[in-house]
């Protein structure tokens, strides 16, 4: 699959791609990205199409890779954690957070019902990642040599489809159905001291 532009300007691009069946993805569907640049944010929206004749499930998510250095800070305000195994693929049920920060002890964190995330930055401007309320769920993970830290806002877990179906609606699990369109945004946004 292959990303077209469909339309591009000095604070805004729009592309999109069309999807045909495979072996690894037996349904038909078009997806698009549009991306907004503001003097203080960038705020991506990511859609799907189902043009195929029958449901499909799917996922919408956006994953950017941010500066790192160990004088940095990741605040969120997530309800949720879902632990993972050491293949990072989550153990079993989500656990309530009262409070906790499981990135105090991991270097990657699946959460869910979150509503913002706060990256502090010491003397440089801070970060504010906000998303649509579909955008449910949230990956934090840092590199090991903590030169960059991934804030990826989903609306699903990781591995969602393969748990069992009695947790999918919290996990986040959806399909689309013929004709359907799912959309969602996310921001990131520059904040001054």
């Amino acid at each position: 699959m292959s990303w077209a532009a469909d339309s591009i300007g000095p604070e805004m691009a729009t592309l999109w791609a069309t999807s045909e069946p495979c072996e690894d993805w037996p349904w038909r569907f078009r997806a698009w990205q549009e991306f907004c640049l503001s003097p203080s944010a960038l705020r991506v929206t990511v859609g799907i199409t189902n043009l195929d004749m029958e449901p499909f499930p799917f996922g919408l998510g956006w994953h950017p890779y941010l500066a790192w250095r160990p004088d940095y800070r990741v605040l969120h305000a997530a309800r949720w954690w879902w632990p993972h195994d050491g293949e990072y693929l989550p153990t079993g049920s989500r656990v309530a957070l009262n409070g906790a920060d499981p990135l105090q002890d991991s270097r990657t964190a699946y959460l869910a019902d979150w509503t913002r995330v706060d990256i502090d930055r010491g003397e440089a401007a801070a970060l504010s990642i906000t998303a649509s309320t579909c955008m449910s769920h949230l990956v934090i993970h840092r590199a090991p040599q903590n030169q960059y830290v991934c804030v990826e806002p989903v609306t699903h877990l990781a591995n969602a489809f393969n748990t069992a179906e009695r947790e999918w609606d919290q996990t986040g699990v959806r399909f689309l159905k013929p004709g359907e369109s799912a959309s969602g945004w996310i921001e990131v946004r520059i904040t001054t001291h």
